[in-house]
């Protein structure tokens, strides 16, 4: 495995853990509009190479986290 290889695979698991305590805490997980899972969004800012994407957290009016939206943003 290469350095490049390592560092894109702990970049994977850090943001798949970090999403799944999203998860077990009750917010739910949004891919470009549609419900996703943390794997899928992990794999997708990490290693799609056409696009970042940015986060939109979505709060209820006490502040609880209802749903973390990762949207897109094609690069020219």
């Amino acid at each position: 495995m290469t350095d490049l290889e390592k560092e894109r695979y702990i970049s994977y698991m850090t943001l798949k853990d970090e999403l799944t305590d999203y998860l077990g805490q009750g917010a739910e997980l949004y891919l470009d509009g549609r419900r996703s899972d943390a794997g899928r969004i992990a794999a997708a800012c990490v290693f799609n190479e056409d696009s970042a994407y940015m986060r939109d957290y979505v709060r209820d009016g006490s502040g609880r986290l209802l749903k973390i939206n990762f949207d897109s943003v094609k690069n020219r």
